[in-house]
């Protein structure tokens, strides 16, 4: 427990009392005293109490009652009945949200012991609440940099059209739309018809809702399998397989199609490379062995590492020849 100037407030109706208490506590704490609650109030108006020692029967309020006010008034204050007559335990635990309960017969250890536990308690409620408000302030803080960075990106690369090749599809990400304006996750499921790809007509449909400018960037994301769309043409410049580092270095040999025509591999998720067993040689090995002209770029989409290489990659297709870019 920090050391700082406690204060104890002994409010108790009868004087002999009242002294022994201030007289065990004085050393360690600052230690006024009252026989009376109103009294008591005034002093906690005019202080800094940390914890409230009170007598169940006062001269004008019982002890019960007068935690009551103080617990909504100030409720960080530990407060501390003093009371033989368990009758009232149950009630001032409900009513006044006491610390604890302590017998009038008390031993002198047993009571800076208590004191000692119940200050400790005081300023960890404290340390929480600052934490609290610091991890809020925190949260918002990253939250205005991710949107400000996702408005930068989109300006930059033109990546903020989406285009769709069916109405369910549409529908979803209206739906999505509407979600991201709260804090809640969003699965999006893509609906390619009763096939496991796109096809030619689909993408055209697509492309003629986007209506893209000459020299955009079209991203097609056709992952119904590995196998498939391998096989079928979409008109689009390029192919590029995405494939993360927790899928195993020999998918490329178990899809051989798909590696073949591709003229890019992007080895996803890199940042968990030192969290499983992939070696990245061998997965490039496999796949130049189907396919000895496929480029290699190791990204992470957690981190943003390679990132750049990507969108340079991107950027020299597009000036090469605008069209469209599949993966």
């Amino acid at each position: 427990m920090p050391d700082r100037n406690w204060t104890i407030l002994v409010v108790e109706a009868e004087q002999p009392a009242q002294v022994l208490l201030a007289g065990c506590l004085q050393k360690d704490y600052q230690v006024p005293t009252t026989t009376s609650g109103q009294a008591a109030f005034d002093i906690l108006a005019d202080n800094e109490v940390d914890l409230v020692l009170c007598d169940l029967v006062l001269s004008d309020i019982s002890g019960v009652e007068f935690f009551s006010h103080i617990g909504v008034a100030i409720p960080e204050t530990m407060r501390v009945l003093l009371t033989d007559c368990l009758d009232e335990v149950i009630r001032s635990i409900n009513e006044a949200a006491v610390y604890r309960i302590m017998s009038r017969t008390w031993q002198s250890d047993q009571l800076r012991l208590l004191i000692r536990r119940a200050l400790e308690n005081r300023e960890l409620a404290r340390l929480h609440r600052y934490l609290s408000r610091e991890l809020k302030f925190a949260d918002e803080v990253l939250r205005q940099q991710n949107r400000k960075m996702t408005t930068q990106l989109q300006s930059a690369h033109e990546f903020d059209k989406l285009g769709f090749a069916s109405d369910s599809m549409i529908e979803v990400c209206n739906l999505a739309r509407l979600a991201a304006a709260t804090d809640l996750p969003v699965l999006i499921q893509g609906e390619t018809g009763t096939g496991c790809h796109l096809e030619a007509d689909m993408l055209a449909r697509g492309v003629q809702q986007l209506d893209p400018a000459p020299g955009s960037v079209v991203l097609i994301e056709n992952v119904g399998n590995l196998v498939c769309p391998a096989l079928f043409d979409l008109g689009e410049r390029a192919k590029v397989v995405v494939l993360s580092v927790i899928e195993g270095e020999d998918k490329p040999a178990k899809y051989p199609h798909m590696f073949r025509a591709c003229r890019l591999m992007l080895l996803n998720k890199i940042d968990l490379l030192s969290h499983v067993r992939f070696d990245v040689d061998r997965c490039v090995a496999y796949a130049r062995e189907i396919n000895p002209d496929i480029e290699v770029l190791q990204v992470s989409a957690e981190t943003g590492e390679g990132m750049e290489a990507w969108y340079d990659w991107l950027r020299h297709e597009r000036a090469h020849q605008p069209s469209l870019v599949s993966g």
